[in-house]
């Protein structure tokens, strides 16, 4: 988080360790400024999600029990995967977006079974209809011992293809590809 106001998107919830596995809201907790984790006291052994809220202050939501997760049409998923590659130490991170969660997953499942699935974020696309990932900032860490370069440039996607996905016409979800790669040694970060 950048600002203390961010926080007030964020909720935590908690369901049982035994299947179902329905989430319930809980008061509580608290998401510190600059740090990409939150903290929550829990009297028992559970499971527990960070909810992010679509909603504007004042505004209220239902909240359902089940699997799906409904977005406003105005926002997506973006699913981020790990494929090992060879040389040893390498691997293609791929960057899928679409409007349904599950329909990536089931994707990604049957067309690259060994990727390793990482983060997913929900976002929306710039006015002019596309995200670009840029990868010329400078890091905040050291990347000392790392390489990560895009497979294709510029590593933009559309909204267009994103809404199309699943059709005839557009069959697998767009992304962006980059390859990653760490030296091995005692210098690498």
């Amino acid at each position: 988080l950048k600002h203390n106001q961010q926080a007030e998107y964020l909720s935590f919830a908690k369901s049982p360790l035994t299947p179902p596995h329905k989430f319930e809201m809980i008061e509580g907790g608290q998401f510190p400024t600059k740090d990409r984790h939150g903290f929550i006291m829990s009297d028992s052994f559970c499971l527990i999600a960070i909810l992010k809220s679509w909603l504007f202050p004042g505004e209220h939501v239902t909240l359902q029990h089940d699997r799906e997760v409904n977005v406003p049409d105005n926002e997506y998923f973006g699913q981020v995967y790990y494929i090992p590659e060879t040389p040893p130490n390498c691997w293609v991170m791929k960057f899928f977006v679409g409007k349904d969660l599950e329909t990536l997953k089931k994707y990604v499942t049957s067309e690259h079974a060994h990727a390793e699935k990482d983060i997913c974020v929900i976002f929306r696309f710039h006015s002019d209809g596309y995200i670009e990932l840029d990868l010329s900032k400078k890091q905040d860490r050291s990347n000392k011992g790392w390489e990560v370069f895009p497979l294709k440039t510029p590593c933009k996607l559309s909204r267009e293809k994103a809404d199309k996905f699943g059709s005839k016409k557009i069959p697998f979800p767009p992304d962006c590809s980059l390859k990653v790669c760490a030296e091995e040694g005692p210098d690498t970060v």
